[in-house]
């Protein structure tokens, strides 16, 4: 039983391996869908991504484990975690999402750390997506009001 689930395991990683850039993979600012895979374990996978922004960004960042369900992870972006906005399973399978995630200028990296494995797996794969992050409402309303109340300041100095 040993042999047979280690047969799979290699035909998963081969195939999300050979679906994947190996290593590092540069994601374009407006996003994009990718594989990733691990071979070792509660590790960081072996494959990584970049974005690289030439000015202030918001990215959101979903991941969802590939088949075979109990994969769980952490998402670290320039070497730290970064939270979920809302992680957990859906039907059997673990999502982890990244709504607004701001970015300065310059180059970012994002690496999945596995914070869980499936029952008798040390090795796996599954798929992350980027997108452009929209502000949530709430983003806007505590703009507006920061601006009203620099208006009012200002009506006030001039006073």
């Amino acid at each position: 039983m040993n042999l047979k689930k280690s047969i799979i395991a290699a035909a998963i990683t081969g195939l999300l391996a050979a679906g994947a850039q190996a290593s590092t993979t540069a994601v374009p600012v407006t996003g994009g869908s990718y594989t990733f895979s691990w071979s070792s374990g509660l590790n960081f996978a072996d494959d990584n991504f970049t974005i690289t922004t030439g000015s202030p960004a918001g990215i959101s960042v979903t991941i969802n484990d590939c088949c075979v369900p109990g994969d769980e992870f952490a998402l670290y972006v320039d070497g730290v975690v970064s939270p979920w906005t809302t992680s957990g399973y859906v039907g059997s399978y673990y999502q982890g999402v990244a709504s607004f995630i701001p970015l300065g200028a310059g180059t970012h990296t994002f690496d999945i750390m596995l914070t869980g494995l499936a029952p008798g797996w040390t090795t796996g794969g599954g798929y992350i997506s980027f997108a452009p992050a929209v502000p949530e409402p709430e983003t806007y309303a505590m703009m507006l009001a920061g601006l009203g109340l620099l208006g009012a300041m200002k009506r006030r100095a001039k006073q």
